[in-house]
């Protein structure tokens, strides 16, 4: 920072001096131009001066900081980015001192505005998403005529800094805001910007119609403010939309005020709109004018030394090249597009991708995601599978590195679902190579991520030293109980609720981080997303006395099957996806409601077979196997053991369903299963029956269950807890839950698809929400959710259904069994009842449900039509292949025996 330490001893005279004349002045502060003056005499900083300064001026550390703060600002002026965050730095440290906590003032927002601003232009995008936070906070709440301004600016800066790191949930929050404000408050060109950086996200998002509706509404904006630089380069930025739509004539018209004056233009937009001709020219087959712009594009590019865009530069030139064939200029193109990005990193014959911790060091991930995939595509082409494979490795690490930095489940979730493609083209190229075991990889990384890295948090909670674990169990309740507290808020208090939600998120969000940092064993984005080899896997398969594993992948193009069984593996493709979700959909049409099948009997089977002959035939698996479903997709909806074998089948009582065929189990991936199975499995047979309707409420707040005491009287070989009708409370849940190895609930719950209404358990008062179950730590070997929809939710792709049954398995159950749709009151106890009776007995989990739904099908008791899928089928299993047998021998009838036998005795010998 310009500051020349060897000279310090030499003026210390001068110090001295400097200070026996401040006390001679009776301890007179000086003044602001004063302190300038002597901090930064000769050019460089003594810090020596502010020492000496805070002896005689205990009242200093304001000038000190409005000092500190002007030097920062002539830093920036001179490009000396190093020096001016050193210089906000010490202003920050400065204003802190002189205002206490809470006090806030226009200036620490000033401060923190500023080294957002150094940050950024640095590529320092977490560090400036901090300060810019910081700076809105604080613009809120000063009472200054420039507040709303200021936060106004603060707030688009950091939404812009959001959609720069990938969390475009949050962007998208504040420029909302500034877009909604900044016309109210005065500021139209605040909520014209706010406008084109959501168009810039939503096309980053690929929602490219609402992309272009929010760059057009941007432009008009400018145009009416007569703005010209911003209304050029919002033309760019449609332009770029128009192309992504395919309409190509549009994005040359909407280049066409920029080309106007493109000698007059920013060599950034120059460069935006030569990559964009380049680009087009393409596209109407014109070869050697996409070369000539490539080449223009390329020296604008490397003229204006900005990374970003002459790594774009770079990968379009690849398309360019692409398209002649060109392959090997291709691949070099675009891995000089990777090595602008990414710190150190140069491609060679034997290094394709940059390391992970090339990766983790680059500011610019978003882009070097696309670039990364751009070469996988190109080595394909180029006919390099088993390199084109290597490269999509890095590309779904750094899909994990990108989600680590997220706070918000929206944006987590986001990024699981861009990670798709990834992993659609890296199983396609297994499947052609003929390597399953690599593709293993991606189908384990293809689904529960999220649910595996809560489990993996659950267990670094046993790790980690106790203050940072408590500090990690506290923050995570917190946000907990924040997210339960957001279904009750009044409409007037949302806005609160909202604010305190989110920061009790990012408190956790960065204490994750911290933590990651601190102990990468235990929290690294690697342990938690570390998934099962295929060796690990086939024992699995063994220990659990299962003979095939069955894992799909619905990809945007294309569908497959991956069979593994304990000695041998294999990829199977299932052809167009969308074809096998029409259907699955057609199947699945028939449970929406009882009469569904009963009016359609000879449909449903014939759907039912069709689904079969798409999904299981071409397994190869033989009768009595026991098969291990990972689903994927909708097909987490579908019923399995519902399929029909054999064509030709006319009545759902005697029907040949795959039920009948095979025992069937399900698991969120074998990674999620291996989880369940080292659980901890200290069992001590007590059971947990909550059932809040086993009579009419006293308010009445839902139907009687009429078979709710059958289910709660078929736990009676177990130690058990009953809590029922009124007794049955949230609270009572949520304190006794987690004392109990098997918990059964029979009552209420409300869940769809849509995810419009927060899925929920009833209870005698007040519901139970996902984020309760949640924040349960359940040592539970078993929780059975005899409960309508308790399987179902929204469906994310890259992770599965949203529902409560994925919430119990987060919280520690081993085993869950839950329902794809409402049940039948009556027949799901008569299915409830025979399954605790086997696993009373000692059956494995699966093994007695398969029996349950067995048995309600043998019965002689009840009608054909109750023998309708739709009946037995709803409840499946996801989890271990443990048993649970009933550890509550009746020791009565042992004494009976004994007062027999003693009478005996005591008879014979008389």
């Amino acid at each position: 920072m310009g500051v020349n330490n060897a000279m310090y001893s030499c003026r210390l005279p001068f110090l001295l001096l400097l200070l026996c004349a401040f006390s001679g002045a009776k301890a007179q502060c000086p003044t602001v131009e004063d302190l300038r003056e002597r901090l930064f005499a000769g050019g460089d900083h003594h810090p020596g001066v502010a020492d000496s300064v805070r002896i005689v001026c205990p009242t200093s550390a304001d000038s000190l900081a409005s000092v500190y703060y002007s030097r920062s600002a002539y830093f920036f002026g001179k490009e000396n980015l190093e020096d001016a965050i050193g210089m906000g730095e010490l202003a920050l440290v400065e204003f802190r001192k002189a205002q206490p906590p809470g006090e806030e003032k226009l200036m620490l927002g000033r401060i923190n505005y500023n080294l957002g601003l150094f940050h950024s232009r640095r590529a320092e995008y977490q560090r400036a998403r901090a300060y810019y936070q910081e700076a809105s906070r604080v613009f809120s709440l000063v009472e200054h005529k420039e507040k709303n301004k200021r936060w106004l600016r603060s707030l688009l800066d950091l939404g812009y800094m959001n959609n720069l790191l990938g969390n475009f949930e949050e962007g998208a929050r504040h420029l909302e805001i500034v877009k909604e404000r900044g016309a109210a408050e005065g500021f139209p060109f605040f909520t014209a910007e706010a406008n084109r950086l959501l168009g810039e996200q939503l096309l980053e998002r690929g929602e490219l119609g609402a992309a272009a509706g929010a760059t057009e509404v941007a432009l008009a904006q400018l145009e009416a403010l007569g703005v010209e630089r911003w209304v050029y380069a919002t033309g760019i930025n449609l332009a770029n939309i128009r192309y992504k739509q395919g309409q190509y004539a549009a994005a040359r018209r909407a280049l066409g005020p920029a080309r106007k004056v493109q000698d007059y233009l920013p060599l950034t937009d120059l460069s935006r709109m030569q990559s964009l001709l380049a680009l087009l020219a393409l596209k109407t087959n014109a070869p050697e004018e996409a070369e000539r712009w490539y080449d223009e594009n390329r020296s604008i590019a490397l003229e204006e030394e900005d990374p970003l865009f002459i790594a774009q530069a770079y990968d379009n030139g690849a398309e360019v090249a692409l398209q002649r064939k060109d392959y090997d200029e291709a691949i070099n193109r675009v891995g000089e597009a990777i090595a602008q990005l990414a710190p150190g990193f140069r491609m060679t014959g034997e290094r394709l991708a940059p390391t992970t911790e090339q990766l983790r060091a680059s500011p610019y991930k978003i882009d070097l995601l696309v670039y990364l995939r751009d070469l996988s595509r190109m080595l394909e082409s180029a006919g390099r599978p088993a390199d084109a494979l290597e490269v999509l490795y890095a590309a779904d690490g750094l899909t994990d590195e990108i989600r680590a930095g997220l706070a918000g489940e929206v944006g987590q979730l986001f990024w699981r679902k861009r990670a798709m493609p990834i992993y659609e083209r890296a199983i396609r190229l297994s499947q052609q190579m003929e390597e399953p075991e690599q593709a293993l990889h991606f189908f384990e990384k293809s689904r529960a991520v999220l649910l595996l890295q809560s489990l993996a948090e659950a267990d670094a909670l046993q790790q980690l030293p106790e203050g940072d674990a408590s500090r990690l169990s506290r923050l995570t309740n917190l946000l907990l109980e924040q997210q339960r507290e957001q279904f009750d808020l009044m409409p007037e208090g949302r806005e609160a609720g909202q604010a305190a939600l989110l920061a009790a998120r990012d408190s956790l969000a960065s204490l994750r981080r911290e933590l990651a940092v601190r102990y990468p064993g235990i929290m690294g984005a690697s342990v938690e997303t570390d998934v099962l080899g295929e060796e690990a896997a086939r024992a699995q398969l063994s220990a659990l006395g299962y003979d095939r594993q069955l894992a799909y992948f619905l990809g945007e193009q294309e569908a497959f099957l991956l069979v593994l069984t304990p000695t041998d593996s294999e990829v199977i493709s299932l052809g167009a996806t969308d074809s096998l979700e029409a259907a699955v959909g057609e199947m699945l049409e028939f449970f929406t409601s009882a009469g569904k099948i009963d009016g359609g009997a000879g449909d449903y089977l014939r759907a039912a077979h069709t689904a079969y002959e798409l999904l299981l035939a071409p397994a190869g698996s033989a009768p009595n196997e026991r098969l291990l479903i990972v689903p994927d997709g909708l097909l987490a909806y579908l019923p399995f053991a519902a399929l029909i074998t054999e064509a030709g089948a006319s009545d759902v009582a005697t029907a040949p369903y795959l039920l009948r065929r095979n025992l069937l189990s399900y698991a969120q991936s074998a990674t999620v299963l291996a989880r369940q199975n080292k659980a901890d499995r200290r069992v001590n047979t007590s059971a947990y029956c909550f059932a809040p309707f086993t009579e009419t409420t006293a308010n009445e707040t839902a139907p009687t269950l009429a078979f709710s005491q059958v289910e709660a009287d078929a736990l009676s070989p177990y130690t058990s807890v009953e809590r029922t009708a009124g007794s049955a409370t949230r609270s009572a849940f949520l304190k006794e839950a987690s004392s109990h190895s098997l918990l059964h609930l029979s009552t209420h719950a409300y869940a769809n698809r849509s995810g419009e209404e927060p899925a929920r358990i009833l209870t005698a008062d007040a519901p139970l929400y996902l984020p309760d179950v949640y924040a349960l730590r359940l040592p539970a070997a078993l929780v059975t959710l005899s409960a309508c929809q308790s399987n179902i939710g929204p469906l994310a792709r890259g992770e599965g259904v949203l529902g409560l049954g994925r919430a119990f398995t987060a919280a520690g159950a081993r085993g869950v069994v839950a329902s794809l749709w409402s049940l039948n009151d009556r027949a799901t106890a008569g299915v409830v009842t025979t399954f605790y009776e086997e696993l009373a007995g000692g059956a494995p989990k699966p093994d007695a449900l398969h029996r349950a739904q067995l048995a309600y099908l043998d019965r002689t008791d009840i009608p054909a039509y109750l023998k309708s899928p739709y009946y037995w089928a709803g409840l499946t299993y996801y989890g271990d292949a443990g048993t649970l047998p009933a550890g509550n021998f009746p020791w009565w009838m042992a004494g009976v025996g004994v007062l027999l036998l003693g009478l005996g005795i005591w008879w014979w010998r008389r």
